[in-house]
């Protein structure tokens, strides 16, 4: 039976999710996170979307994307992940599926709810116990944001500031991150 598709939504942002196949670490080698990175730069000139926050892991990315106007986020995802699985498989030298199928989405229904989940994918890091504070993870848009290096992948450069702009508790969270990076978790 096929799957029913996703429903097309205007001015939506959505959490998104997606693992290694059978749980693999297809991100475990810095070169695999700097390539998914790189294929969200790409992503970002051929469609409209802004990144507001994402994070990836050894085995799965989470990220939070606004899909812009008439953009399709399956179109935007499915494009994101073939590019990577293709240069995952050239990289390690094989075929087969990369991913463990179709991608997980939910909609971000209001502001509490769009703080919680960036708190959320800022914090999967501490929690999964690879380091100890969110700005310890290079692989996080946080530590991207306290270096100053977005500017560096093109990527977040509007959405950001519209976050910050609509989102005042974000920014106070923000905010509070960068103040309380010497300690063992962000407060929320």
């Amino acid at each position: 039976m096929a799957r029913e598709p996703r429903k097309k939504l205007p001015d939506v942002k959505y959490h998104i999710t997606t693992k290694g196949f059978r749980g693999t670490g297809i991100f475990k080698e810095e070169v695999m996170k700097d390539k998914m990175i790189e294929t969200l730069h790409r992503a970002e000139k051929k469609f409209d979307f802004d990144l507001d926050a994402f994070c990836i892991m050894d085995n799965h990315i989470h990220l939070l994307l606004f899909p812009k106007q008439e953009e399709d986020l399956s179109q935007i995802m499915q494009w994101i992940l073939t590019v990577f699985a293709m240069a995952y498989n050239q990289h390690v030298n094989q075929g087969g599926p990369v991913f463990n199928g179709r991608f997980w989405s939910k909609i971000i229904e209001n502001k509490a709810q769009y703080l919680e989940v960036y708190k959320y994918i800022m914090r999967n890091p501490v929690k999964a116990g690879i380091v100890e504070k969110p700005l310890d993870y290079k692989y996080s848009s946080i530590t991207f944001l306290a270096n100053r290096s977005l500017d560096v992948f093109g990527i977040m450069k509007v959405s950001i500031l519209e976050a910050l702009a609509h989102y005042s508790s974000f920014f106070r969270y923000w905010m509070i991150a960068l103040r309380d990076a010497n300690v063992s978790s962000c407060s929320s």
